[in-house]
């Protein structure tokens, strides 16, 4: 009788035994197959994602050189508002000067705070030609002239880049109007 219950049960638990270790390599099959392509989608989702990134940047970048060419074109259309080593003396020059001005501090600030990212090459390339804008400003005596009243208001970290690019090319002297090379 002994061994009759010992079959019977070692009959019981293999078929359960049988299933559970089924059961065991199912999921073992399982995850050697979704891991590898839960890593594969991973990888199509942040390249997809790149490239919209891409995409937005361009974008952003085309819609804010349209911005600083129709800003250039004020200068076209008046010339007197692109004198820059002696302050205009006539009212209305006065003003579009100030207006132009205002109008590059935005589009560079707006250039700043979408392409200013050292960490990121892609961006920070686009940024040096945006550097270089606001480098040509800087050389504009009437500009600098202006230059912490057309600072008010903008993005702190842009306040504290321009400063110091400004600081870099004409240090506090007031002895040397001169840029330090």
């Amino acid at each position: 009788m002994m061994l009759t219950e010992l079959y019977n049960h070692m009959a019981s638990e293999g078929g359960s035994f049988f299933w559970t270790s089924a059961a065991g390599i199912a999921a073992v099959v399982a995850m050697a197959w979704a891991i590898p392509t839960f890593f594969a989608d991973r990888r199509k989702e942040q390249a997809t994602e790149e490239e919209e990134n891409q995409l937005q940047r361009d974008e952003n970048y085309i819609e804010l050189t349209k911005l600083w060419m129709e800003n250039q074109n004020n200068v076209m259309t008046y010339p007197e508002i692109d004198k820059h080593d002696e302050p205009p003396t006539d009212p209305n020059t006065i003003t579009r000067q100030r207006i132009y001005y205002e109008k590059t501090m935005a589009i560079l600030e707006i250039a700043f705070m979408l392409f200013h990212k050292p960490d990121d090459k892609s961006y920070d390339e686009i940024w040096h030609s945006w550097d270089d804008y606001l480098m040509e400003m800087l050389e504009k005596n009437n500009f600098r002239e202006q230059f912490e009243e057309l600072l008010k208001g903008e993005n702190i970290r842009f306040q504290e880049y321009f400063r110091a690019k400004k600081e870099t090319l004409y240090p506090h002297n007031p002895d040397s109007p001169e840029p330090r090379v």
